[in-house]
């Protein structure tokens, strides 16, 4: 389970990544940030990360830009 009040929840798909940021308040969960971006071209295919590192790049920015701050993330892919 999760260590922390925080988690991000990241969807990589073949056209768009997508980041939520969410807090634990008390009993419940409140969403703090969110961005969609661009996933690179044919970095994505079947479901499958081909361009790890374009990706994990893209990932970064796309925080960076929607200043939200790295921390431990369920993803879906696909």
């Amino acid at each position: 389970m999760l260590s922390s009040g925080r988690v991000l929840g990241v969807d990589i798909g073949s056209s768009q990544i997508k980041i939520v940021a969410l807090e634990r308040r008390k009993s419940l969960w409140q969403m703090t940030g969110a961005a969609v971006g661009s996933t690179p071209a044919e970095a994505v295919r079947d479901g499958v990360v081909i361009q790890r590192q374009e990706v994990a790049d893209a990932l970064r920015d796309l925080l960076k830009q929607a200043q939200i701050a790295p921390g431990e993330a369920v993803a879906a892919i696909g």
